[in-house]
């Protein structure tokens, strides 16, 4: 499924490479998705979290932008502290990080952010 992509996309660095990201501290636990997904990921999640501090208004914001720039496809994302999770999601679909601002000492927020497997109507 091919993916939309802005001109604002087209010129901007990898996320790791943007001064934008120098304030926050990111740690990617697992990732299986392209590096132009990765990025969409981090920038959205950090204009996210300027936004708005509150976790699930976090989470539906990344979950919308991807259903949108990904027609047809259903994306679920988790943001917070603490929680546990068993989850099935499509190949080369998945990432999960915790992001933080670099100079706070409070706990950062885990953030998993997956597409579900498309059921065989077949299936049971």
């Amino acid at each position: 499924m091919p993916s939309k992509k802005t001109k604002q996309e087209d010129v901007r660095p990898h996320w790791f490479a943007s001064p934008a990201f120098s304030e926050l501290s990111v740690n990617i636990l697992q990732k299986q998705m392209s590096m132009d997904m990765v990025d969409d990921v981090m920038y959205e999640i950090k204009a996210a979290f300027e936004e708005t501090k509150v976790e699930k208004d976090v989470a539906t914001r990344l979950k919308s932008f991807f259903e949108r720039k990904l027609e047809g496809s259903s994306w679920h994302c988790i943001v917070g502290k603490h929680f546990g999770m068993s989850i099935t999601h499509a190949t080369d679909n998945l990432i999960y990080f915790t992001i933080k601002d670099a100079n706070a000492v409070t706990k950062p927020h885990h953030v998993v952010l997956f597409r579900s497997h498309d059921r065989d109507p077949d299936e049971h």
